[in-house]
C-alpha cells in the first residue's frame, strides 16, 4: 500500500537519522568519578556526582571544626567561624578579618585557614559548576567566547598556561573586598584552566597573602603596644594621606569631566555654526521655480 511505503533515499534516511540522534537526551553517568572531578564539567555527570559537586564544597568548614574540636573547646571554634563567615562579607577581606584575628589572640595560622577555606570553598563550587554560568542570559555568550579563545591559547602554549597560573596567584594576592577564590575561579574556567591548576592557585596565593598580612600585624601590634605615642603619630599621617590622596582624585575627575564637558558644548556650537552657515548660504526656493 502507498501508506506503508518506506523510502529509499539515502539522504533522507540520513537526514532522519541525524535527527532522532538530536533529539535522544545524552545518558548520564558516562564519565568516571575522576573525569567528572579532573574535567569539571557538569554534562555526562549522572546525579550522585552532581550532587557531590555542589555539597562537598560546603562541608568543607564543616569538616575543618570537626578536625580543630579535637584541638580546641567549641568556645574557641565559635568564635572562629565567626570570622570565617565574616571574610565573606563585604567590605571585609584577608587585609581586615586576619589583623583583627591576630588582635584578638589567635594565632596566625587560624586566620589563614580561614580565608584560604572559604576561597577553596567558592573555587570549588565555580570549577565544578561552571558549566551552570553558561546558561545564564548575556553572560552565557561572553563566557563561551572567552573560554573558546582561552582554550586555543593555552591548547598552543605551555608558557601561556604558567603565565595564566601565576596571574590567578597575584588576583587571590590582591586584598580586594570578599573572596579572592571567587574571580580567579571565575577567569581561570573562562581561559580554559584545569579544576585542580585554579584550586593550586588559590591555595598558594591564599597562604602567601595570609602570611605576608599576618606577620605585618603582628609587627604592628608589637609596635602600637610599645610605642603607643609613634604609632598614633603613624596613624595621623597615614590617615592624612590617604584623605589627600581621595580629594586629589576627586579633583582630577572633575577636572577631567568639566573638559569632556566643555569640548562636548564646543562640539555641538560648531555644528550649530555650520549648520547656520549652511542654511545662509542656500537661497530659498520660490514657488514658481519649483514647479
Amino acid at each position: 500500500m502507498e501508506g506503508d511505503s518506506v523510502s529509499t533515499d539515502p539522504e533522507e534516511s540520513i537526514g532522519s537519522s541525524e535527527l532522532q540522534a538530536q533529539e535522544q537526551p545524552s545518558h548520564p553517568g558516562n564519565k568516571s568519578w575522576k573525569e567528572s572531578l579532573e574535567i569539571g564539567e557538569t554534562e555526562g555527570d549522572d546525579w550522585k556526582q552532581k550532587v557531590f559537586k555542589v555539597l562537598f564544597p560546603l562541608t568543607l568548614p564543616l569538616i575543618a571544626t570537626a578536625i580543630l574540636l579535637i584541638f580546641y573547646n567549641w568556645e574557641i571554634i565559635q568564635d572562629w567561624l565567626g570570622y570565617v563567615f565574616i571574610y565573606l562579607v563585604p567590605p571585609a577581606g584577608k587585609e581586615t578579618v586576619i589583623p583583627w584575628m591576630v588582635t584578638n589572640d589567635f594565632p596566625i595560622w587560624s586566620g589563614i585557614l580561614a580565608v584560604v577555606l572559604m576561597d577553596v570553598m567558592c573555587a570549588l563550587l565555580i570549577v565544578w559548576n561552571y558549566s551552570y554560568l553558561k546558561l545564564v542570559p548575556y553572560m552565557g555568550k561572553m563566557v563561551t567566547k572567552i573560554e573558546a579563545k582561552g582554550r586555543a591559547k593555552f591548547s598552543s602554549s605551555d608558557s601561556a598556561k604558567g603565565g595564566a597560573w601565576l596571574m590567578l596567584v597575584l588576583i587571590v594576592m590582591i586584598p580586594f573586598q570578599g573572596s579572592g577564590g571567587i574571580s580567579s575561579a571565575l577567569i581561570g574556567r573562562a581561559v580554559g584552566m584545569r579544576p585542580l591548576d585554579i584550586i593550586t592557585a588559590v591555595i598558594t596565593g591564599g597562604v602567601i597573602t595570609g602570611t605576608i598580612i599576618g606577620v605585618g600585624a603582628t609587627v604592628g601590634l608589637a609596635f602600637v603596644t610599645e610605642n603607643p605615642v609613634a604609632a598614633g603619630i603613624l596613624v595621623i599621617v597615614v590617615a592624612a594621606f590617604v584623605i589627600v590622596e581621595i580629594i586629589y582624585h576627586k579633583k582630577t575627575k572633575a577636572h577631567v569631566w568639566s573638559r569632556k564637558n566643555a569640548k562636548g558644548s564646543e562640539g555641538e556650537a560648531e555644528g550649530t555654526d555650520v549648520s547656520e552657515e549652511v542654511g545662509t548660504d542656500e537661497e530659498p526656493i520660490e514657488p514658481s521655480e519649483a514647479s
